[in-house]
């Protein structure tokens, strides 16, 4: 082997990524790496051992020029942006359907005790699932932009099975339950416990399809369950409630076989078996993220349930459904969506941002990357203000010029949601960089904070003053994520390069 067929003293004739060494022991490593021993070194070489070899080359190695990887095309800021809003196409074409048709795929015009029970399947299928759907986007992604294709399959069709398993728990448990202090009708509970899994189910299969950005399917879902329950309800005049079910568990079918085609199609690729980790390791490594989805979960719909509940001594179930309660929060999804679709283009940059920094910098100019993130971290936080005024005024001036709007829901709800969401927005600007620091313990005692807050907050006052004050509870809570995990970001940023190091380890 001469001289010029070592890669590590000269660039590959093939124009691949290549650096000069830093020095003397790096150059070593290199000749080492292409099977240069001391043996070689002198039988062919001419030098006593490989580290005369490397000091000897050293010179000439550090004169080459560097050859850097082709620039890879930068997404444009607005169409990330789109993207991060992405997850929002099945909500706005729920919203399209009710704006033209007056029918929902779930909830609508019901009466209290059916809206209180849907409400009810509503809330728990989100918290039973919440943890699931958080490891089967951590695991699949993972596994799939690694390209192990059959591990992203059996990873996700593995947590989707046990998230199914929980939601049949939960409903078992729920009769059971029931049973014991029947607190609603053996008919309507089976309308909740039906409620309860077909929305766990769609879900789910959510969750499968965002690995793969597929809320254009998810969407489609969702207009054909929708569909269903427009056949079922104008065409056939079958029971709102029945044609509702109908249409959840069409929509979360078809969703699944969306999800299992693409699985199908990328499991092509597969050349061995695959096998995932012991459960023990996967219980060791993936718990904070789970305990995360369903604590997450919980903080969003806490208040609803202490609203609902609060003052129902005269009513004949324990939970009374606030159709004005509901909506002025329904309405603050509008102003949420505009905020966090920032999030996925702010963490993408910062990825990009580091990536550059780090080929940029050389080793002897410590802390420089940290002075740049914090920069970046702050341009980011002024990003967010703006989005949050500019959503939060045309919410409002919404509500102010439309007064059917007014007619149907509690306006000074509507107010403290509209306050409390920026900094919910902002905690998940928080939390999404922890996780990208490998800190998940810390994101959940973030939320774990803003959920003890919000519920001693909104239960005290919802029970010494009015039901709707519950809301309270979820903006003093949405503070302490926002302050909680702002804490922990900066400190974690203001020694960024060790804890980046860290992460990546």
């Amino acid at each position: 082997m001469t001289e010029d067929q070592l890669k590590c003293i000269a660039p590959p004739s093939d124009n691949s990524v290549w650096a000069p060494p830093l020095d003397a022991r790096d150059l070593a490593v290199r000749l080492e790496a292409e099977g240069v021993t001391a043996s070689v070194a002198q039988t062919c070489h001419g030098f006593g051992d490989v580290w005369s070899m490397a000091e000897a080359y050293l010179p000439l190695a550090q004169a080459q020029r560097a050859v850097d990887p082709p620039l890879a095309k930068t997404p444009h800021v607005f169409r990330e942006y789109l993207k991060g809003m992405a997850f929002a196409t099945p909500l706005l074409a729920s919203c399209l359907v009710v704006l033209f048709t007056r029918v929902s795929l779930w909830g609508g015009s019901l009466s209290g005790n059916e809206a209180a029970a849907i409400a009810i399947a509503t809330i728990t299928s989100f918290v039973v699932t919440g943890g699931f759907i958080q490891i089967i986007g951590r695991q699949g992604h993972f596994y799939k932009e690694t390209r192990q294709w059959s591990l992203c399959y059996l990873s996700c069709w593995s947590f989707l099975k046990a998230g199914f398993a929980a939601l049949l728990a939960c409903v078992l448990f729920g009769l059971l339950a029931n049973s014991y202090f029947r607190s609603l009708p053996l008919t309507l509970f089976g309308f909740c416990a039906a409620f309860s899994f077909g929305i766990g189910a769609y879900l789910l299969a959510g969750g499968l399809l965002y690995i793969f950005d597929g809320e254009i399917l998810l969407a489609f879902g969702t207009l054909a369950g929708a569909a269903i329950v427009l056949f079922l309800r104008l065409k056939l005049q079958e029971p709102l409630l029945v044609s509702q079910m109908a249409g959840i568990l069409t929509a979360a079918m078809l969703c699944i076989l969306f999800a299992f085609f693409r699985f199908r199609r990328l499991r092509a690729h597969r050349a061995e078996p695959a096998r995932l980790p012991s459960l023990s390791r996967l219980v060791y490594v993936l718990w904070p993220y789970f305990a995360y989805g369903f604590v997450y979960y919980g903080f969003l719909f806490a208040d609803r349930i202490i609203a609902w509940s609060a003052h129902t001594e005269s009513a004949p179930l324990p939970l009374v459904f606030h159709g004005g309660y509901e909506t002025a929060l329904d309405l603050s999804l509008f102003a949420f969506i505009l905020q966090v679709g920032w999030i996925r283009a702010a963490v993408a940059r910062f990825y990009r941002l580091v990536t550059a920094e780090q080929a940029r910098c050389p080793l002897s100019a410590g802390g420089r990357i940290t002075s740049v993130v914090l920069r970046f971290y702050k341009r980011q936080m002024l990003v967010f203000a703006a989005l949050s005024v500019f959503s939060t005024g045309a919410v409002l001036l919404a509500v102010e010029r439309i007064h059917a709007l007014q007619a149907i829901l509690v306006f000074r709800v509507a107010v403290l949601v509209l306050a409390g969401t920026p900094l919910l927005v902002i905690g998940l600007w928080h939390i999404a960089l922890l996780f990208a620091l490998s800190r998940p313990q810390l994101a959940l005692a973030a939320i774990a904070a803003a959920l003890g807050f919000d519920i001693c907050a909104g239960y005290l006052l919802s029970r010494l003053y009015t039901y709707d004050l519950a809301i309270i509870g979820f903006d003093l809570g949405a503070c302490a994520l926002a302050c909680i995990s702002g804490w922990y970001c900066r400190r974690l940023l203001a020694n960024f390069e060790y804890h980046y190091f860290a992460a990546n380890i």
